[in-house]
């Protein structure tokens, strides 16, 4: 059942997380990012339901525009190739009706982050890589979600974890930057982890996990932040976050990444990589990142 599930995600989550080398290494970290007052703002006017008048696209739009900096990157973002638009979005108010409200709040989050995490000099240049490859995941997340019928929150948690299943990597640049910048990081995402293991002490997926138990974030989100490269020893048995966001990094080719097959035979989806290979954006995506 879906609780029976729940329970054992809240329990592989916390067995990812509960490490006393990953926690000791957290407490000691100088720059640990906040979430922002904005996505917290949005998130409050979505618990209630918008049928009812509780919020409009103005309302939104006007809290996004409380941080013109932010807003102007948002705006930028949503204007760069992998949106892939076919106009220019000029306005935040039109920025809203088009993502919603909900993508436009991960956004939000998401820029205010990168503010956050702001990395210069050599380990910066792997920094934008990861940064990138993260906008590309969280697009073919979504897609895939949304092929899969989840509903548009669903689709758009699916984009959320995918935009934050590297943010592990920013955090350890941010704050170890001479030591990360040393490292001559293998291509593939396996060797990355076990070379992190072995420089920094922690993994990347690991630390991505604790903290988005550390922002109060669902544990949907921690698990396919935490287990995108080795899904098969989280807990989901079928279709969710964790499955789009493995499903979009192995697609895009980005780390070497393989496909879990006994999760995916687990889980039902052993005939969607084939049919996930043939969505309509895979292609753009995937030449967008490179």
């Amino acid at each position: 059942s879906i609780l029976v599930e729940e329970v054992a995600r809240s329990l592989v989550v916390r067995d990812r997380v509960d490490d006393f080398q990953l926690v000791a290494f957290t407490a000691e970290l100088k720059r640990i990012p906040v979430i922002s007052s904005v996505y917290q703002e949005i998130c409050k006017m979505l618990a209630y339901d918008p049928g009812v008048g509780d919020y409009s696209l103005a309302d939104v739009a006007e809290l996004v525009g409380q941080d013109p900096g932010i807003a102007a990157r948002v705006l930028k973002l949503i204007n760069s190739a992998v949106f892939g638009l076919p106009r220019p979005v000029t306005s935040i108010l039109q920025a809203v009706a088009l993502l919603g409200a909900r993508r436009m709040a991960t956004l939000m989050m998401w820029v205010s982050l990168n503010d956050q995490l702001r990395v210069t000099g050599p380990a910066g240049r792997t920094v934008e890589r990861d940064w990138n490859n993260a906008r590309v995941v969280a697009h073919l997340s979504r897609e895939i979600a949304a092929y899969e019928g989840l509903g548009q929150d669903q689709a758009e948690e699916a984009y959320l974890a995918g935009l934050m299943h590297n943010v592990g990597r920013l955090v350890l640049a941010a704050n170890v930057g001479d030591q990360f910048a040393s490292v001559d990081w293998p291509e593939t995402i396996v060797d990355q982890l076990n070379l992190e293991q072995q420089n920094i002490g922690v993994r990347h997926s690991d630390l991505g996990a604790l903290l988005m138990r550390f922002w109060g974030l669902d544990d949907s989100l921690a698990e396919a932040v935490g287990f995108y490269a080795d899904p098969s020893n989280g807990a989901a048995r079928r279709f969710g976050p964790l499955a789009a966001v493995h499903g979009a990094v192995v697609l895009l080719g980005q780390g070497g990444l393989d496909w879990d097959h006994r999760f995916l035979e687990s889980a039902g989806l052993e005939q969607r990589p084939e049919l996930w290979s043939k969505l309509k954006h895979v292609q753009r995506l995937s030449a967008v990142a490179g």
